[in-house]
């Protein structure tokens, strides 16, 4: 991963500051866009240009669903989070995958919509969160209600010996009408009536049996993209974390040379300050001001420089001291 510098981060934020004027979206727009490019690397700029950058910030806000997935997050946490506190935000994400399936809507156009619609929106993905869970909790019950369908078919197909001995048979004197084959006219149609039943209750339990097994595909499916959205975003944290570690050191090593830079500044400082201690002394200002008058002559251009020397305050009486014009006695 190549390191980020600071032109790369002032062309973004100058693209982002000149296409959008509220600050809360600048805002907004730049932390998204900067932590797809340089932390979960999710997005690849041109930084060659202002231009390339523009193109490229303006075909993601227009196309990309991560883009637009973080921009709900972000109305979610900020604004609706409150309204709905029995729901997470993990949940929500999952509820936008779905969603997003059937009303595409991208982050330039996410950005200009009205409260209005925002709570809308989540209303619909709470609901979505709702069905879901109802589906989970019939999932639960499927294994009872497979034994279930099975011991059906099983007990309308398939005669109950313990009950056989209990069961009266129709006699011959009971029957009033008897066919050619010797089977009564009644016995023939308590047959067909107990045949069509059985029919009828074998085919609303395959019925069911179908319609639960499509539901449980769907629930399937949902589980499915659930988990790849879970792994993708455990391999963006594991980015995040190693982008962590090196900005870490990288902080480390700028840490030591400031450190290194302050000494130095002290130290000049210092070297300053004595400087001018030394510039200060009477000794030094006293010398300034005997050379500028014994030299005033010498200067072209100036005729007569006024300065009044102050009287000599050294009290040795020293070298510099004998050419004062209003010495002490």
């Amino acid at each position: 991963m190549k390191p980020v510098t600071t032109e790369q981060i002032i062309i973004l934020k100058n693209v982002i500051n000149g296409k959008y004027k509220d600050k809360d979206l600048r805002k907004l727009v730049f932390d998204i866009v900067h932590h797809m490019l340089f932390i979960s690397n999710e997005l690849l700029f041109d930084f060659s240009s202002e231009k390339e950058v523009s193109k490229a910030l303006k075909e993601v806000m227009k196309s990309n669903k991560n883009v637009a997935r973080r921009i709900v997050l972000h109305f979610w946490d900020q604004k609706f989070k409150k309204e709905h506190s029995n729901v997470s935000s993990v949940e929500i994400e999952k509820a936008f995958e779905l969603h997003f399936e059937t009303e595409k809507k991208f982050g330039e156009t996410l950005l200009g919509l009205p409260v209005a619609f925002w709570k809308k929106y989540f209303n619909k993905l709470v609901q979505l969160i709702k069905e879901s869970v109802e589906v989970n909790n019939r999932s639960v019950e499927e294994s009872s209600l497979e034994q279930f369908i099975s011991g059906s078919v099983r007990n309308l197909t398939t005669p109950v010996a313990d009950n056989m001995e209990n069961t009266k048979m129709p006699s011959s004197k009971d029957n009033e009408v008897v066919d050619g084959s010797g089977v009564s006219v009644q016995e023939d149609e308590v047959s067909k009536s107990m045949h069509d039943k059985q029919y009828q209750n074998q085919n609303k339990l395959i019925t069911m049996v179908i319609e639960d097994n499509e539901s449980l595909n769907r629930d399937n499916g949902m589980f499915k993209m659930q988990n790849e959205s879970l792994e993708k975003d455990v391999e963006n944290l594991k980015k995040d974390v190693e982008f962590l570690k090196k900005d870490n050191e990288i902080l480390k090593h700028d840490n030591e040379f400031l450190k290194k830079d302050i000494e130095l500044l002290k130290k000049k400082c210092l070297d300053i300050m004595n400087y001018f201690k030394q510039l200060s002394h009477p000794e030094v200002v006293h010398n300034l001001q005997t050379t500028l008058v014994e030299k005033t002559e010498e200067i072209e251009g100036i005729k007569e420089l006024n300065i009044e020397l102050g009287n000599c305050k050294c009290a040795c009486h020293c070298e510099a001291c004998k050419k004062c014009i209003n010495k002490t006695q």
